[in-house]
This record gives structure tokens, sequence and C-alpha cells, in this order.
């Protein structure tokens, strides 16, 4: 995400200005926030594979 986001935050805060490339950032995490909230990645779970000693041995 720094690959893509300190270039165009740079191009957005020579554009338009600084405050509003902040602006623009707080509204994009934001929304990221709420598109995972509001989707099924909130109730994601885990499995935990337990491997015996052996198993987790091999190469």
């Amino acid at each position: 995400m720094i690959v893509i986001g300190a270039p165009l935050g740079g191009v957005i805060a020579t554009v338009a200005g600084t405050d509003s490339a902040l602006w623009s950032a707080a509204a994009f995490l934001l929304l990221a926030s709420l598109v995972l909230l509001f989707s099924r990645f909130r109730d994601a779970r885990i499995e935990v594979q337990q491997l015996s000693d052996d198993e987790a041995l091999i190469p």
C-alpha cells in the first residue's frame, strides 16, 4: 500500500493542498474500516491445525 499510497498522497497534496490530502486519507481509512466492519471478514475464523512433533519436523 505504501508503494501506491505515498505517491498518490503526494499528487493529491500537490494538486489540491495538504489539507485536502489529509482529509481524503481520513475518508479512505474510514471507508476501508466500514467495508471491513460490514463484510463477512468480520466473522472470519482461523482453524488451528495441530501437528505432532514428527509431522512438524518433516521439511
